[in-house]
């Protein structure tokens, strides 16, 4: 497989939950692409009102969605150790923000990624 979408459908609103597309010579032919254009096409058949493409921002959402909505966190403690955790998930979530704002930190995070990705990937084929 080369692509895979997962999601779920309630009161006419579909939202994809789960993405992968493989990263490999294929991806020029665009699976992903030709995937998501089968699912738009069997949501229209079903005349599903909403699309959700889930949280991120990406091209292949903004080809398909016209609108963008807000997203936010909410933490609400309820025991003493719930606001010590609440406390470092604010923090995490601000860190993040921070991160996805400021690009140099953010293209650097995308480095990292796909450095730890190819590490990944190279450990997995020596293993077989």
């Amino acid at each position: 497989m080369r692509a895979i979408y997962g999601g779920g459908i309630h009161n006419g609103r579909l939202s994809l939950y789960v993405s992968s597309i493989a990263e490999d010579e294929t991806m020029r032919f665009g699976p992903g692409d030709v995937l998501l254009y089968h699912i738009v096409r069997e949501a229209c058949r079903r005349r599903l009102r909403v699309l959700d493409l889930g949280a991120g921002d990406a091209d292949y959402k903004k080809s398909w969605c016209n609108e963008t909505v807000p997203l936010f966190d909410l933490t609400q403690p309820m025991t003493m150790k719930g606001r010590a955790v609440s406390s470092v998930l604010r923090l995490a979530g601000t860190a993040k923000a921070r991160i996805k704002s400021t690009p140099v930190l953010w293209n650097a995070v995308q480095k990292l990624r796909r450095v730890k990705g190819s590490l990944r990937a190279g450990a997995s084929a020596t293993s077989r």
